[in-house]
């Protein structure tokens, strides 16, 4: 299982995204793992085209193989807290999807910005 954990500490404006795990999904073709990828290396670039524009400091950030760290400062909140939710509500949509392979903790915490699954255009579309 993929799992991503999203936190955003309003106080002090740290922002931590980790992503650890292979989704499982299928052995040979694992299209929910090869998702989980795109959007990691999405936040990945995001959040260096970001500091690149001096909205964020004190960027630390590891990866390894199956793995994902991100801790960063935001200057400015909604720009960059707004840039990423969009890609956060990319992996709620997976979890609602394939629950059985992809995990989204700590949203609550970042302003409950995707958990309400009846919001979900893509949860909706696929519940029909």
């Amino acid at each position: 299982m993929t799992t991503v954990e999203c936190f955003y500490n309003e106080k002090t404006k740290q922002f931590i995204l980790r992503v650890y795990g292979h989704a499982g999904y299928d052995k040979e073709n694992d299209i929910v793992c090869s998702a989980c990828s795109m959007l990691t290396f999405t936040v990945w670039q995001a959040i260096a085209d970001l500091e690149d524009e001096s909205l964020l400091k004190n960027v630390k950030s590891s990866k390894s193989e199956g793995y994902m760290n991100i801790e960063v400062e935001f200057i400015d909140v909604n720009t960059s807290l707004n840039v990423l939710r969009g890609i956060i509500k990319g992996y709620e949509m997976l979890e609602c999807k394939y629950p059985k392979n992809v995990q989204v903790m700590g949203i609550d915490s970042v302003d409950n910005v995707c958990r309400n699954k009846k919001q979900n255009l893509f949860y909706s579309v696929i519940k029909k």
